[in-house]
């Protein structure tokens, strides 16, 4: 997923980090709540980007699905069962211009290329969010982005 360079500072700023460890905080206390069938599939919506006319970026945090924790226990890591979602998604009443020659796959109906379809309907992504805060805390995206601009 390619972000425009002022959403992505944004995501990778300390002070990101800081509101999602509070968010995190509270996932978990209401998550612990729940009975063991919908703790897994407990879902925080934390707000929507606004990418342009056409497009938004959706950012949630959600519990691990079963077979994810599971992994998790097995590969002993300590990790929160959370992953923080970031969903980019195009409204069905986008102006984009989708060649035809994008793919062989076509509804019969509708003659619309279904594979660029479902890729402008959404493109997720999930990021365990431990790994994603320690990347955070790191500074890493700092430094690699003073040596992309630098060169």
């Amino acid at each position: 997923m390619v972000l425009p360079l002022q959403v992505a500072q944004e995501l990778f700023s300390e002070d990101w980090g800081k509101i999602l460890k509070e968010k995190i905080k509270s996932f978990e206390t209401a998550r612990d709540k729940l009975d063991h069938l919908t703790k897994n599939t407990f879902k925080l919506n934390l707000g929507e980007i606004f990418i342009n006319e056409n497009s938004q970026l959706q950012i949630s945090l959600e519990s691990f699905t079963g077979f994810e924790e599971s992994y998790n226990i097995d590969q002993q890591t300590s990790d929160l069962p959370v992953k923080i979602v970031l969903k980019y998604s195009v409204p069905e009443s986008s102006e984009y211009i989708i060649p035809d020659s994008f793919s062989r796959k076509k509804d019969k109906k509708t003659g619309k290329n279904l594979e660029l379809e479902s890729l402008l309907h959404y493109t997720q992504i999930k990021l365990p969010v431990e790994p994603y805060l320690r990347f955070i805390d790191s500074g890493e995206y700092t430094h690699f982005m003073k040596e992309i601009t630098n060169v």
